[in-house]
């Protein structure tokens, strides 16, 4: 096996790499949907209990909204940080060789071995490999050349997992 594959860290990359990170990998996802249900809940216990528990349900509302507003919050500030950063439009390429996978970019160079990624997961835009630590390497499936070359990518894994 040699596959390589380019990846340029453009401000769309990034913006990609959040939401597929957010449907796929992440519980953040639910955070307006608790947000509201907090809300909501607060308004029930402020009309069942009127005035007697006035600071509970302004509680739950006041955190409700704080959630809901730190949610979006959230993916602005991540998407600033990762513009701002000085490996924005450089190109970070990724070898995948028989016994490891290598990684060179603009400021570092890294290799790893097949049995350090312990999952994938494949989705209509992208490949995650996921290592051991829970670290998400995030592969765009335009950045391949092939269908084919993604499967030989995630049967190698799973022959690691099987094991």
């Amino acid at each position: 096996m040699n596959i390589t594959v380019k990846i340029k860290m453009t401000k769309e990359y990034y913006k990609e790499l959040y939401d597929e990170w957010l449907k796929f990998r992440s519980f953040k996802k639910w955070q307006p949907l608790i947000s509201v249900l907090l809300i909501i809940f607060g308004i029930i216990i402020f009309v069942l209990f009127n005035s007697s528990a006035s600071f509970i349900p302004l509680f739950f509302v006041s955190f409700g909204i704080y959630e809901f507003f730190e949610y979006y919050y959230a993916r602005n500030k991540w998407l600033k940080d990762r513009i701002a950063s000085n490996i924005t439009n450089n190109e970070n390429t990724l070898i995948f060789e028989d016994d490891l996978i290598k990684s060179n970019g603009p400021f570092s160079n890294a290799e790893i071995k097949w049995n350090g990624i312990t999952n994938t997961i494949e989705t209509k835009k992208e490949l995650f490999l996921i290592p051991e630590n829970g670290i998400s390497i995030y592969l765009q499936k335009s950045s391949f050349d092939s269908e084919n070359q993604i499967k030989l990518i995630i049967d190698k894994v799973n022959s690691y997992k099987e094991k």
